[in-house]
């Protein structure tokens, strides 16, 4: 799987705000709220599995059946889908947000950014695809254009965990620890179990968490790429 992750070696005296972070995310977490949030995480793509999709297959039966097959890690055949839908739906913004995700997972980010931006301009109050495009340019290190993807996400939907953890990422990337300590305070308050659960299915990608280990030092693990795409929110 693919993620990266800061690691704590202790709270050295040098960076006092990034321990902080830490601190409020490991303080807060124990607040006992509901939530219907869920997170996907990625796995490599499969081969095309099935039978491509019915021409006369209705537009709601061909995403729901792309729905699946993205649950069932069989991304290609899912795209074939997604896309046989968007036919019968042309500039659909949740469908090619869901495009968006499932080439995320297959780690095609150009191509998952032209869809997102697609479906920014097929619906310009969908906070999902702002998000989803403050990740791509995350992922480039385009860490102030991301944050002002995920603001645009929080200025049209302000409910979303995901939202705020992001944003929290993205100001600790930048090193500005005040406002990275309060986006990832305000995400715990809104769902104590953030970057706890995990689906296949959702629509909204997701950063992960800082974690604490013991020891004396800060540092970055890398992994490859630097990200888990996690999704919240599943929509079928």
């Amino acid at each position: 799987m693919a993620a990266w992750e800061v690691v704590v070696l202790g709270c050295a005296m040098s960076c006092p705000k990034a321990c902080l972070i830490l601190l409020v995310i490991s303080s807060t977490a124990a607040l006992a709220q509901s939530s219907h949030s869920e997170q996907v995480q990625i796995a490599p793509p499969l081969v095309r599995a099935i039978d491509p999709p019915a021409p006369d297959a209705t537009a709601a039966d061909l995403e729901r059946q792309a729905d699946r097959l993205r649950e069932g890690k069989l991304y290609l055949d899912a795209l074939d889908y997604y896309h046989a839908a968007l036919g019968k739906k042309p500039n659909d913004a949740r469908l090619l947000n869901k495009i968006g995700i499932t080439e995320l997972m297959t780690q095609h980010y150009k191509e998952a950014r032209k869809s997102f931006e697609r479906s920014i301009r097929s619906d310009h109050e969908f906070a999902d695809a702002y998000n989803n495009l403050g990740v791509i340019l995350y992922e480039s290190k385009k860490y102030g254009a991301a944050i002002k993807e995920y603001q645009r996400a929080i200025a049209k939907d302000s409910d979303s965990a995901s939202f705020f953890s992001n944003l929290g990422a993205a100001y600790f990337s930048k090193r500005e620890f005040d406002p990275a300590v309060a986006a990832y305070q305000h995400a715990l308050e809104i769902d104590p179990d953030v970057f706890m659960r995990t689906s296949r299915t959702g629509v909204q990608a997701q950063l992960p968490s800082p974690r604490i280990v013991p020891a004396t030092t800060i540092r970055w693990r890398n992994c490859t790429p630097r990200w888990a795409c996690q999704t919240s929110r599943s929509n079928t």
